[in-house]
């Protein structure tokens, strides 16, 4: 039985695509599987955790994923997306600001030839940015060790605060 039969008549969920993805690019190569990793707004980077800090995005359209067990999933639009740090994919959101919208693309792995990972895999990918007016980059962001909001939300935040006052 599902919570929802307990629910009375003329309640409506407001739950709007609340799912949380995370994408590995480890993943995606364990299953040879390249392509869009996400479509989305660009919301920086996650809190520092123990290995550094991912990136994160609000997906404007569905998408595929590779769970831990290898299996291709969907997601919906709406749904926040984190993808696992990489040198490739920092390297390429330097310039995205928090509130562009973003089209991150898994181009696969090759195997590094030179310099201190010799015979690591190398993740590829793909990054297009759409400037939309955001407040930091990447690198402000990651130096100021948070994630701020976007411009839009700081003003609809602030027209609230004027509202209430």
């Amino acid at each position: 039985m599902s919570a929802a039969a307990n629910i009375p008549e003329g309640f409506e969920s407001q739950r709007k695509g609340g799912a949380l993805v995370f994408q590995n690019a480890k993943l995606w190569q364990s299953v040879n599987e390249s392509g869009r990793m996400v479509h989305g707004e660009y919301l920086g980077l996650t809190e520092p955790g123990m290995y550094g800090q991912d990136f994160k995005f609000k997906a404007l359209s569905d998408g595929i994923s590779v769970d831990k067990e290898g299996n291709v999933t969907n997601y919906k639009a709406g749904t926040t997306v984190i993808i696992n740090k990489s040198g490739s994919l920092k390297k390429q959101l330097e310039s995205a600001k928090i509130g562009d919208i973003v089209i991150v693309d898994y181009d696969g792995a090759e195997k590094m030839r030179k310099g201190q990972f010799k015979g690591r895999l190398a993740y590829n990918f793909t990054v297009y940015v759409k400037t939309m007016g955001g407040t930091e980059s990447v690198v402000e962001a990651e130096n100021a060790q948070t994630t701020t909001i976007s411009a839009d939300t700081k003003s609809k935040l602030s027209g609230l605060a004027a509202k209430k006052a």
